[in-house]
């Protein structure tokens, strides 16, 4: 279970990060 709960973290931290990247480019435009 722990391993899934990194995973999930990790998922999210990387789904965030997408996220930012995202209205930054919006927001250049």
């Amino acid at each position: 279970q722990s391993s899934q709960g990194m995973i999930s973290d990790e998922l999210i931290y990387r789904l965030m990060s997408i996220l930012g990247h995202l209205v930054q480019l919006k927001t250049l435009k």
